[in-house]
């Protein structure tokens, strides 16, 4: 990065995020240029503005078994980013503001580390390969394990998660524990992300991060919002998540620079 802003004559270099602040220093002394730096959020405000109005489309939802692209029938009034990074943060997006409506310390960085110590995988891929060939009802508690025949007198499915690992031991498999704690992770965030959209009157919950990247999360993600949305929520993902901040650092610098 540094020979290509050298060698290309960059007059300013957009950055944002934790490492923005943390590394400002370093990243003017080594870059040579001066920084123009986005606060985290704007960012990914921003970028969700753009991706919803782009062509091609870089949104994709659930059709079935697959995966097409998303475009709103009708112009978001409000947009709810649920942003699953090292935490959680979800974001109330409108056309011209935005605000951190909730979020957690629960998100990407403490699933990472609950999946290390628990199955010992070493690579995302690993833990994904493990959860889908797992059967996370021989580890979570069921509402069957809990109430037995009268769980059909309830009218509540027996398989029904009441709590998860609840039932783990040491013998338990590594896939089993990678099945449950994919459901706990996927459902905790989609929970919150879908009683934030009832609060805002939003219909789509628009997902990004790094765990949302792989398919056996996105498959999760579209169960819980199912059902933690009463139907009502439609669960949205960006393709190569990663560039949704870069992108809305990128606009409003170019924004910035035409009004000034």
């Amino acid at each position: 990065i540094c020979d290509w802003a050298a060698a290309n004559s960059i007059r300013i270099v957009g950055v944002t995020g934790g490492g923005a602040k943390k590394y400002q220093r370093l990243l003017a002394d080594k870059l040579g240029a001066p920084l123009g730096e986005v606060d985290e959020m704007s960012s990914l405000a921003a970028g969700l503005r753009a991706m919803i109005g782009m062509e091609p489309g870089p949104l994709q939802t659930p059709h079935g078994d697959q995966m097409v692209e998303f475009k709103p029938e009708v112009p978001t009034q409000t947009a709810i980013l649920t942003v699953v990074g090292t935490g959680t943060s979800i974001l109330s997006v409108e056309d011209g503001s935005h605000a951190r409506v909730s979020g957690s310390c629960y998100g990407g960085g403490t699933h990472w580390a609950l999946a290390r110590m628990l199955t010992g995988c070493e690579t995302h891929e690993e833990f994904s390969e493990l959860a889908a060939r797992g059967d996370q009802c021989q580890v979570d508690v069921t509402v069957e394990d809990i109430y037995g025949e009268a769980t059909r007198e309830l009218g509540l499915p027996p398989d029904l998660i009441a709590s998860s690992l609840a039932k783990m031991d040491p013998d338990s498999s590594r896939e089993d524990l990678a099945s449950s704690l994919l459901f706990l992770s996927a459902w905790t965030v989609s929970q919150l992300a879908c009683n934030e959209a009832v609060t805002h009157g939003a219909s789509e919950v628009y997902f990004a991060g790094g765990f949302v990247e792989n398919e056996t999360s996105m498959q999760q993600i579209v169960r819980a919002c199912a059902y933690a949305g009463g139907g009502q929520v439609t669960p949205v993902f960006i393709r190569n998540p990663s560039f949704l901040g870069v992108l809305g650092t990128a606009l409003t610098l170019h924004t910035h620079a035409k009004n000034s």
